[in-house]
């Protein structure tokens, strides 16, 4: 009986863990919140260590234009 061939995955360019965000490895999260506030959403993570990451994330629309 052969082994079966794992389906072919197509890489992303995902970063490595722990190559984004060095200074997080390891830490343990305390909490966690995101908020929506015009538009904008707001996520902060707090660590046992009282250290924080945060981000802001906004949408953007792109109207497309015929050629």
């Amino acid at each position: 009986m052969k082994k079966k061939k794992a389906a072919d995955t197509p890489t992303r360019n995902l970063p490595r863990p722990g190559k984004q965000y060095p200074g997080v490895h390891g830490k343990v999260v305390d909490w966690a919140e995101h908020v929506f506030e015009e538009g904008m959403m707001y996520v902060r993570v707090r660590f046992t260590d009282k250290t924080e990451l945060c981000w802001t994330l906004q949408t953007a629309q792109d109207a497309a234009h015929p050629h």
